[in-house]
């Protein structure tokens, strides 16, 4: 099953707000390997298949640094295609001396860095969900080290040029404020919980392992998001119909025709409908 189109809920674009645009360009172009979709002097849309933005960063008047004791992004996370993807995207950044993190799930494999502001990414790929291990309603994941010799043994003896145009949004991982209410929040859009750690929760729809992320670990109760700071601004949701779409926003007691609702953190989410076919 693909876990990241229709009939699935999945996220889609994520919105940042940065410090300086041309510093961002080129990290997400030439350390991500992402390509420009549209520019302007405020914003550039990033994508990998030149149809869907992925990532769009903006530099508003007055932006701040990003303030990681309040609620908002904890890393959003690319899916690539395969193992070789990783591997050879984990040799392009060893090369370029970026700082990484790197973890093995259960479930799958992963990287991770930050942006020049500090926004957190992770970029990872799935092992076969065939091998996932289920008790009951709950996956089961871990962080144990990854074997970065076997992930260098899967690369592209090419060089890394581009990230590849099959990647897609695999999850959101967010900072809130109360967990119990996040996770009541996200079950009436249609997410229902597949794992958990201390002071964390995970949640997906049609059983993947995770498409949202929640934590706890920088404290509870922390402050909404500082609408000038460098950080998330919104992220995007995609129902794959629209009677499903109305259905959540009748959950949270919205509106049919609102497209942007604020979780109890504070957090913006954009609902669309799927254009898959």
């Amino acid at each position: 099953m693909t876990f990241h189109q229709s009939p699935v809920i999945h996220p889609g674009t994520v919105y940042l707000r940065v410090t300086n645009l041309y510093q961002s360009k080129q990290f997400y172009r030439n350390v991500l390997g992402l390509s420009i979709l549209d520019e302007t002097e405020e914003t550039i849309m990033f994508t990998v298949d030149g149809i869907k933005p992925l990532v769009v960063i903006t530099q508003p008047t007055n932006v701040i640094p990003r303030n990681d004791r309040k609620a908002g992004l904890f890393h959003f996370a690319l899916l690539v295609p395969s193992e070789k993807s990783l591997g050879t995207l984990f040799l392009h950044l060893i090369k370029m001396n970026i700082p990484l993190g790197a973890s093995d799930h259960l479930v799958s494999k992963a990287l991770y860095l930050d942006d020049p502001d500090g926004n957190g990414i992770e970029i990872y790929v799935d092992r076969d969900a065939t091998e996932w291990q289920w008790i009951e309603s709950e996956v089961q994941m871990t962080t144990e080290p990854l074997d970065a010799d076997q992930l260098v043994n899967k690369a592209d003896q090419k060089p890394f040029t581009s990230m590849p145009s099959k990647t897609v949004m695999g999850h959101i991982h967010l900072q809130v404020n109360n967990l119990s209410l996040s996770q009541e929040f996200y079950e009436r859009l249609g997410f229902k919980l597949t794992a958990r750690l201390p002071r964390a929760l995970f949640m997906s729809h049609e059983k993947y392992h995770h498409h949202i992320g929640l934590n706890t670990w920088s404290g509870s109760g922390m402050d909404k998001p500082d609408a000038q700071a460098a950080g998330l601004i919104a992220y995007t949701l995609i129902y794959p119909n629209l009677p499903l779409l109305h259905h959540a926003l009748q959950a949270i007691h919205i509106e049919e025709d609102i497209r942007t609702i604020v979780d109890p953190s504070g957090i913006r989410i954009h609902l669309e409908v799927s254009t898959d076919k």
